[in-house]
């Protein structure tokens, strides 16, 4: 019996072994994949993105701000990395990342919001952050809405329970890895979908989202400053417009958030906060396809205004 437990427990070590072996061979494969899930990420950490101004957000910051209208304005070349359910944490995650391993850019654009600082909200497209499970910060801010992280984490090729698909492509791209085109321009696609009236089923879905304790998610997005401050990159914070029902949902909460921005703002030279609360856009549903994102009329229109003012700031600092 003693010996064949000791055999069983060399059979389950090499299994084990065998298995973070392969989920390394993925790993590594997903981090260096071209699909649309996997190239983003893969572009920031080996250092390709270089922009001299860098939008980052939640999937508002994705759909609000078209790079192509900030490279013409401003003369400067311009990446959107806004992440569809990216609360600050993820958010956190990807600043980080980028001001590792690309050059320091000339302006931040961090979009701002509310929603943003939930922490409970699910992961979307949770298979992108795969080949960053070796980091204890990654694993530390992703188990705040995922309890199987830690399992996931200690288990090897566990993660990939449901993504079978994924493993394969991972393991698959250290022989057929083949570049393409992605579709946008510079990580944003503007939606040409038409206003959904889904604002009310929401609402009623969920009557009291913004009655959680958004705090933790603050102190995330405090962290976004801390990282951004070591550099000598101006930033602006932007809250882009949202439907005015939705403002109306959020009541008192709306001005108590915009006034901590607004004093952090203040208080730091480098960072500004401007606030389009109040644009003509929030009351229109053709600038809309859902309550609480643009479409990409609407989306240009804003950029041209968000680009106009930060060419505006500049031009007064340099009056200075």
């Amino acid at each position: 019996m003693k010996k064949f437990l000791k055999r069983f427990f060399y059979f389950l070590a090499a299994l084990y072994v065998f298995l973070w072996g392969l989920q390394l061979i993925a790993d590594f494969g997903l981090r260096n994949n071209y699909s649309p899930v996997y190239y983003e990420w893969s572009s920031v950490t080996n250092g390709k993105i270089n922009s001299d101004i860098v939008i980052f957000g939640s999937s508002r910051a994705l759909k609000h701000f078209d790079p192509a209208v900030f490279e013409r304005k401003l003369n400067r070349s311009a990446y959107n990395l806004g992440a569809d359910g990216a609360p600050y944490g993820f958010q956190l995650l990807k600043v980080k990342n980028y001001l590792a391993n690309n050059k320091e850019p000339e302006f931040i654009i961090q979009n701002v919001d509310i929603l943003s600082m939930s922490q409970e909200r699910k992961l979307l497209q949770k298979e992108k952050y795969f080949p960053y499970y070796y980091s204890l910060e990654a694993l530390k801010i992703m188990s705040k809405y995922d309890d199987n992280i830690v399992w996931e984490a200690i288990l090897p090729v566990y993660k990939y329970r449901g993504y079978r698909d994924e493993f394969f492509m991972g393991l698959g791209s250290h022989f057929f890895n083949f570049e393409r085109k992605m579709r946008g321009y510079k990580g944003y696609i503007g939606s040409t979908d038409t206003w959904d009236n889904s604002f009310e089923a929401f609402k009623n879905e969920y009557p009291d989202v913004f009655d959680q304790d958004f705090e933790p998610g603050y102190e995330d997005f405090l962290s976004i400053i801390s990282e951004i401050n070591k550099t000598k990159t101006t930033l602006f914070l932007v809250w882009s417009p949202e439907y005015y029902k939705l403002q109306e949902f959020e009541g008192d909460l709306l001005p108590k958030m915009k006034l901590k921005y607004s004093n952090l703002a203040a208080s730091n030279d480098n960072i500004y906060f401007l606030d389009y609360t109040k644009d003509s856009l929030n009351y229109s549903t053709d600038y809309f396809y859902n309550f609480n994102h643009l479409n990409k009329k609407g989306a240009t229109i804003l950029s041209t205004r968000v680009a106009d003012t930060i060419n505006w700031i500049m031009q007064q600092k340099t009056k200075e």
